[in-house]
């Protein structure tokens, strides 16, 4: 599926899922009911209940392998989806200014949210118009690093056009 979002000498930097973070709701949502199957002591009533709640489990999963966070060369990509695909992404040129939200807890197992905006004041308001200009990362594993990658590719995109610029001027001197 990579391949098909990848454009011509597009390199690939980062690819990741969200943290595991957001697993643990499901899990434990899991855990607790399959408990109380047992304690209620029906097998036919806990066979069901265990049929159901891997089946839940296993689509959350499955969701959540098929959600990535990519930093190419070009561009920054979210993709979203089990059976079919939302995919956002803004050009690494376009984009103005990143933010990283934590809390203590975040910063603890370090995950947080990261925004991506083409314009240099960044907010969280999810209007359509600030919908357009930003992106926003939920659950970031290592959210500085993500950060500091993407920053490290808009400065080497601006490097490589900068030496195509020169590159072209020099060829035509006047």
């Amino acid at each position: 599926m990579l391949e098909k979002i990848l454009r011509v000498e597009e390199e690939l930097i980062y690819n990741e899922n969200a943290h595991w973070i957001n697993l643990l709701l499901p899990g434990v949502l899991s855990m607790i009911t399959i408990l109380i199957a047992i304690l209620i002591g029906d097998l036919t009533f806990f066979i069901i209940i265990l049929f159901l709640t891997l089946t839940f489990f296993g689509l959350y999963f499955l969701s959540y392998k098929n959600n990535k966070y990519i930093i190419t060369s070009q561009r920054v990509i979210k993709t979203k989806g089990l059976l079919g695909k939302n995919i956002i992404d803004h050009d690494l040129a376009s984009i103005e200014a990143i933010r990283i939200r934590t809390n203590f807890f975040s910063d603890i197992l370090n995950f947080g949210e990261v925004l991506i905006s083409r314009e240099k004041n960044v907010s969280r308001s999810l209007s359509i118009q600030n919908r357009a200009k930003q992106m926003v990362f939920e659950r970031v594993k290592n959210p500085l690093l993500f950060k500091n990658t993407i920053e490290e590719e808009i400065i080497n995109l601006k490097e490589s056009l900068g030496s195509k610029l020169i590159s072209v001027d020099s060829a035509n001197p006047d």
